[in-house]
C-alpha cells in the first residue's frame, strides 16, 4: 500500500476543487448559507418566544428575587434555542458536504436533488452513530474522573495524595487527547468513503476509513495540522475585517457576510 505524500494530497485537493468548484458552491455553499439564515431566524424567534414565556413565569414568582430568576431562566432558555438552531444549521451543512462528496467522487451518477436526498439520510445516520459513540466515550472518560474524585475525598485533603491524583489526572488527559487525535485521523475519510459507495452505514465508513489510513496516521496528522494552521491564520485576518463590517452593518448582515466570505470557502477547502 502506498504511503501518504503531502504534496500529492494537496495537488489532488486543488484539482478536485478546480474541477468541481461550481458543484461545491451549489451544494456546500448553498446549504451552509441556508443553514445560517435558518439559524439566525429560528434562533432569534425561539429566544423571543422563550423570553415572553419566562416573563410570564416570573410574574407568578412569589418571594425571592424575581429579577435574578428571570435572568437565569432567560439565559438558559435562549441558549437552548440558539443551540437547537446551530445544530440544525450544522446538519444542513453536513448534508451538503455528503452530497458534494457523492457528486465529486462519482460524477454523473447523481443529480443535485438526489445527491441532497442522499446527503440528508447519510447525515441522519452519521449523527445517530456519533451520539452512540459519544455516549460510550463519555462514559469511559467519566468513570476515571469519578474515581479520581472519590480518591481525592478519601485522601482527606492530604497534600501528597492530592498531588499524585493531580499528576494522574494530567496523564489521563494527555492519553485522552492522543487517542482522540489518533481516532480523528483514522476516521477522517468516513464521509467520502460512505459517499463514494452511496452507503448510509457509518460502520462501513469507519471500516473503510480505518483501512485507507492504515500506516499513514502520522503523516495525515501533520498534513492536517499544517493546513489547519494556515487556515487559522487566514481566518483570523479575514474574520477581523469582517468583524468591523459586522459592527457597522448589524449582526444579521454581518453574519451572512461572514458565512459567504469565510465559512463557505473554508468548508469547501476542507
Amino acid at each position: 500500500m502506498q504511503g501518504f505524500d503531502m504534496g500529492v494530497a494537496w495537488n489532488n485537493a486543488v484539482a478536485f476543487l478546480r474541477d468541481n468548484l461550481q458543484m461545491l458552491l451549489l451544494l456546500i455553499g448553498g446549504t451552509a448559507l441556508f443553514g445560517t439564515v435558518v439559524q439566525l431566524l429560528l434562533g432569534g424567534e425561539m429566544a423571543q418566544q422563550q423570553a415572553a414565556q419566562i416573563g410570564a413565569l416570573t410574574e407568578m414568582l412569589q418571594g425571592g428575587d424575581p429579577q435574578a430568576a428571570l435572568q437565569t431562566l432567560a439565559g438558559a432558555q435562549a441558549g437552548a434555542g440558539a443551540g437547537f438552531a446551530a445544530l440544525l444549521a450544522g446538519l444542513l451543512t453536513s448534508a451538503g458536504t455528503f452530497a458534494a462528496y457523492r457528486m465529486g467522487l462519482n460524477p454523473g451518477d447523481d443529480t443535485p436533488p438526489t445527491a441532497i436526498g442522499y446527503g440528508i439520510m447519510a447525515t441522519i445516520m452519521f449523527f445517530l452513530a456519533a451520539i452512540v459513540v459519544g455516549l460510550g466515550v463519555g462514559i469511559i472518560i467519566v468513570i476515571p474522573l469519578v474515581l479520581l474524585g472519590v480518591g481525592a475525598a478519601a485522601s482527606g485533603g492530604s497534600g501528597g495524595a492530592l498531588a499524585g491524583l493531580g499528576i494522574f489526572g494530567l496523564l489521563f488527559l494527555l492519553v485522552v487527547l492522543v487517542v482522540a487525535f489518533y481516532l480523528f485521523v483514522r476516521l477522517s475519510v468516513m464521509q467520502p468513503a460512505m459517499a463514494a459507495a452511496r452507503s448510509l452505514n457509518p460502520i462501513y465508513g469507519a471500516q473503510t476509513s480505518w483501512n485507507l489510513t492504515r500506516g499513514k496516521a502520522l503523516m495525515i496528522f501533520l498534513y492536517t495540522l499544517l493546513t489547519s494552521i494556515a487556515i487559522l491564520v487566514v481566518s483570523a485576518i479575514v474574520g477581523g475585517i469582517l468583524g468591523v463590517l459586522t459592527s457597522l452593518l448589524g449582526a444579521f448582515i454581518g453574519t451572512l457576510l461572514l458565512t459567504i466570505l469565510l465559512a463557505i470557502p473554508l468548508s469547501i477547502l476542507g
